[in-house]
């Protein structure tokens, strides 16, 4: 059985299989076992409609009767008025690092009143199984913006943010912080759990 994450971010991997509660329904390497994930303009403007993209695009490299996960994760800050959103990856421009991304953030968060840096990390996960049958998870979990980065681990907006759980980040760059998309999937409706879509793949 395969399981593929449909990415180009080599830390996604990593997320998903921290979650994954058995090693069998660990996602499989994309760049050792298929070359890569093709390029997928994300043109729809919704999370899920992303995510169905990179899932399609993943699904004609695969293996046939290979199941392909796709996840879009998204910062949202209260005073941007849900802002970056859907744009997390490209908020500083097309080709925008995430170093990049963290410093418009945190350039557009000086005029909030700290009262007001609350931001929800929001993860959409949707599947395809080997028959085509579509599935989607959402999870969300909260924190808040700081006013520098802190730690050098982490990826995307993690370094410039701390979850609800915490009042900050580990200070000590050699300790990996929680990263917010892998705590926002945790809660959502059993992605992973036994009876959830893990379970389905297993009984496969």
């Amino acid at each position: 059985m395969d399981i593929f994450l449909a990415t180009g971010n080599a830390h996604k991997p990593r997320n998903s299989a921290a979650c994954s509660p058995k090693p069998a329904s660990r996602p499989r390497p994309v760049r050792q076992e298929l070359g890569g994930m093709p390029y997928v303009d994300e043109y729809t403007g919704t999370f899920t409609g992303n995510c169905r993209l990179k899932a399609e695009a993943l699904q004609r490299i695969a293996p046939p009767k290979s199941w392909i996960l796709a996840l879009t994760v998204a910062s949202a800050a209260t005073h941007l008025q849900g802002g970056p959103g859907v744009d997390s990856a490209v908020y500083a421009g097309p080709k925008a690092t995430d170093a990049e991304n963290r410093v418009k953030l945190l350039e557009a968060m000086k005029k909030a009143p700290r009262t007001n840096a609350a931001r929800a990390s929001n993860a959409t996960c949707s599947s395809s199984d080997p028959n085509g049958v579509d599935m989607k998870f959402v999870g969300q979990c909260w924190g808040r913006i700081l006013e520098a980065e802190v730690g050098t681990e982490g990826f995307g907006y993690d370094r410039s943010s701390s979850l609800a759980a915490s009042t900050r980040p580990s200070e000590n760059s050699n300790h990996r912080p929680r990263t917010s998309s892998a705590t926002a999937l945790k809660p959502s409706p059993n992605w992973l759990s036994d009876e959830g879509l893990i379970a389905r793949v297993l009984k496969w």
